[in-house]
């Protein structure tokens, strides 16, 4: 099982998913995939559920044990 989470305005969303459940997949993918489709959006992958050694993901991992989707920070 692997989760998705998406930080946003509204605050931290989550959508789980299961190999055992390809509608949860390809929901989890599809979100995805809109997110980074925004300019300024980015996705990390983790193996572990442990977050020490993450990737920058240009689409869905379905192995990843949680996405991270975060808004590009700016600097002033």
């Amino acid at each position: 099982m692997g989760r998705l989470r998406i930080m946003g305005r509204e605050g931290d969303r989550q959508i789980e998913w299961s190999h055992d459940d390809p509608a949860s997949l390809l929901m989890a993918a599809h979100e995805l995939e809109q997110w980074i489709a925004q300019p300024g959006h980015l996705a990390f992958g983790f193996k572990r559920q442990r977050l020490d050694a993450g990737e920058k993901l240009d689409s869905f991992d379905p192995e990843a044990a949680e996405i991270i989707l975060v808004p590009q920070m700016r600097g002033g």
